[in-house]
C-alpha cells in the first residue's frame, strides 16, 4: 500500500482553512422600496467583498451600485435616487447584521422644478433632515435607515408596519447566499410617515484553489480507503 496517499490527503484537508479562508463576493443585487413607488432593483457583478464563514462577511467600498432612476412618488412629484457609492461594510453576529451605507441623493421634482434633496446612507443607521420649503407638499422631510440584517426588519409603510425577512445562507467556507434588509422612514410634518425597505442579496463562492483542494483531499481519502479494504 502507497503510505503517502492517506499523508498528502491529511496534509491537504489541514492546509485547507489557511487557504479555503475566505469565500469572495461574486454577484449582488440592491433593491430599494419606499411606500407605493415601484421598485428600484440594481443587479450588479462588479461588487467586491468575502466571506469566512456564516457569521462573517464582508463587503468592499466602491461604485458597483451606482444608478439614477426616477419614480412617481406622488401625482405631480417625481422621486429621483442618485446612487453614487457604498462605504465598506463588516458584518457579523447572529442574526449577521452591520452598516455598509448606500449613499447618494434623493432628489424630489415636482412641475418642472426641483422641490429639494434628501441624503442618502441606505443601511447606514443614520438619519438626515433637509429643509426643502415647498409650501402644500412638505415642509421638511426627515429620512431614517436602519442598519443591515439577516433577520427582520420592520417598517411603518403607511399601510401599518410591515416587515422584510432577510437570511443567512453561507457555509463554513464562506460560499453561499447572503440577503440583509434595512428599514427605511421618511417623515415629512405635513405628510406623515412613507416608509420602506433597502434589500441587499450577496452571493459569494469558494475560491478554486479551495474547491480544488477539498476535492483532492477527497478522491485521496478515497483510494486510501479502497486500497486498505482490498488488503
Amino acid at each position: 500500500m502507497r503510505s503517502w496517499i492517506p499523508a498528502f490527503a491529511l496534509l491537504a484537508l489541514v492546509a485547507l482553512p489557511q487557504r479555503g479562508a475566505a469565500g469572495p463576493l461574486v454577484a449582488a443585487e440592491l433593491t430599494l422600496e419606499l411606500g407605493p413607488i415601484v421598485p428600484i432593483v440594481v443587479a450588479t457583478g462588479d461588487a467586491t467583498g468575502e466571506a469566512s464563514g456564516p457569521s462573517q462577511a464582508l463587503l468592499d467600498g466602491g461604485t458597483a451600485f451606482a444608478t439614477t432612476t426616477t419614480r412617481q412618488l406622488l401625482p405631480g412629484i417625481g422621486a429621483t435616487w442618485f446612487l453614487t457609492a457604498n462605504d465598506p461594510g463588516s458584518f457579523g453576529g447572529d442574526p449577521l447584521r452591520g452598516t455598509a451605507a448606500i449613499r447618494g441623493i434623493l432628489r424630489l421634482q415636482g412641475l418642472a422644478a426641483t422641490i429639494g434633496t434628501v441624503p442618502l446612507a441606505i443601511g447606514g443607521n443614520a438619519e438626515f433632515t433637509t429643509l426643502i420649503g415647498y409650501t402644500g407638499f412638505f415642509d421638511s422631510l426627515a429620512i431614517d435607515f436602519g442598519r443591515w440584517t439577516a433577520g427582520t426588519a420592520a417598517a411603518f409603510t403607511g399601510i401599518g408596519i410591515q416587515t422584510r425577512l432577510g437570511s443567512n445562507g453561507l457555509g463554513a467556507n464562506g460560499a453561499g447566499h447572503l440577503v440583509l434588509v434595512s428599514p427605511i422612514a421618511v417623515s415629512s410634518a405635513t405628510t406623515g410617515i412613507l416608509g420602506g425597505f433597502g434589500t441587499l442579496e450577496l452571493t459569494y463562492v469558494p475560491e478554486p484553489g479551495t474547491a480544488l483542494l477539498l476535492g483532492w483531499g477527497a478522491i485521496c481519502l478515497g483510494l486510501a480507503g479502497r486500497r486498505r479494504q482490498r488488503a
